[in-house]
């Protein structure tokens, strides 16, 4: 990234340094960023016709802090909508992931939403419904910002030691029996 006078390039396209991550707007500018990096880059390639590949990674502070329909959502949704039009205004093609889904993370009475995989597929392998008690289960949402994640996620992957059909099949009923599992996928 190339430097001028302390400010690098993007924050003198942008006219603005980055937000702190837990500042709502954070994503805001992320998006802006690559919308006038992707129209910095159009008008250089003019000529040449080259595809370029951008991958914007937002927060879901907003998310996590508002619920829909209210104001500061419906205000956040807006803006990233109009950047979203400023994509399809050049001719970006656009995909959207997220890292896991809407589901609240917390009961009625405060206490964590929470469905331990592990426990769950431990307590299996006791009763003798499934044939491995070596299960692994790995929660991506590990990143340091958890005042909105509070390590709790909705995606989970789990590797079995005893990878054969009826062991991997048994293991994907048990889940599938969860409250709150709404997809069980074999690789």
């Amino acid at each position: 990234e190339k430097q001028t006078g302390g400010l690098s390039m993007v924050e003198l396209m942008q006219g603005a340094t980055p937000p702190d991550i837990y500042d709502p707007m954070n994503s805001i500018y992320c998006l802006e960023v690559g919308l006038r990096l992707l129209e910095h880059r159009a008008k250089q390639q003019q000529q040449q016709q080259q595809p370029t590949c951008m991958y914007l990674s937002t927060t879901d502070f907003v998310q996590h802090k508002n619920e829909p329909g209210t104001e500061e959502a419906n205000n956040f949704y807006a803006h990233v909508d109009r950047v979203l039009g400023g994509l399809d205004s050049i001719g970006a093609l656009v995909g959207i992931t997220a890292d896991h889904g809407m589901n609240d993370k917390v009961k009625y009475d405060g206490t964590p939403r929470v469905v331990f995989l592990d426990t769950v597929l431990a307590d299996a392998a006791k009763q003798g419904v499934i044939t491995d008690a070596g299960t692994r289960v790995i929660l991506p949402i590990t990143d340091p910002y958890v005042v909105h994640h509070g390590a709790l996620g909705s995606y989970a992957t789990i590797y079995v030691n005893d990878k054969t059909d009826d062991n991997v099949m048994a293991c994907m009923r048990e889940l599938r029996k969860q409250p709150g599992v709404y997809t069980v996928m074999n690789r």
